[in-house]
């Protein structure tokens, strides 16, 4: 019984890290966060800090695992949607869904993403680059095959699935971010301007 309480208890104190962690990144910048910051955001001692985590940058890193992970989970679900339409016009609802989709977890994942989009065009330390970007490449290689699927199957013209892929990737990233910084920006008119820029590079001519 008390092993058990222990266990809840240790687990409460580091999501609690993890959440303070989440919104001040968010907030700062890896590189404006100090240990107290996150302390006080927390409401947890230093010792009880440093039983779970060894340094800020150690708490960022599975903080961008985290994000990471659910991002791809997320891409993941979309991908399992994707390619399984026979015009473009029904490839372009099915796009609209699975952006929505998409938004929508961006909607319940804003911290953590805001983490990740921030933190991939500053200069962090290597090691978070090096991290950041295996969840990118991930992502990338997802893509790229579905494009190449997109090609066989006669619906998409382009000469290279690998930079297209980056573009695409790259044009996420940045109206994602723009969405996360500014509430004006309407969802649904983002969602349908998003998948017609897409299929717009993408749909053969």
């Amino acid at each position: 019984m008390q092993t058990h309480l222990k266990k809840k208890q240790e687990k409460s104190t580091r999501e609690k890290i993890m959440s303070a962690g989440r919104r001040i990144f968010a907030e700062k910048g890896y590189n404006d966060t100090r240990i107290q910051d996150l302390l006080k955001a927390a409401g947890v001692s230093p010792g009880a800090f440093y039983n779970y985590f060894s340094n800020k940058e150690e708490l960022f890193l599975e903080l961008v695992r985290e994000a990471g992970e659910s991002l791809r989970k997320s891409v993941q679900h979309i991908r399992a949607e994707g390619i399984k339409v026979g015009s473009q016009d029904e490839l372009f609802l099915v796009l609209v869904d699975s952006i929505r989709y998409f938004f929508e977890f961006v909607d319940e994942n804003r911290a953590g993403l805001r983490i990740l989009l921030r933190e991939q065009q500053s200069a962090s330390p290597a090691v978070m680059i090096d991290t950041l970007n295996l969840v990118i490449s991930e992502i990338h290689q997802d893509l790229k095959r579905d494009i190449q699927m997109g090609i066989n199957m006669g619906m998409i013209s382009i000469s290279d699935p690998g930079i297209a892929a980056w573009g695409i990737l790259s044009a996420i990233s940045g109206v994602t971010l723009a969405y996360i910084n500014d509430p004006k920006i309407e969802r649904e008119r983002l969602i349908r301007s998003l998948a017609e820029l897409i299929l717009l590079g993408l749909f053969r001519r």
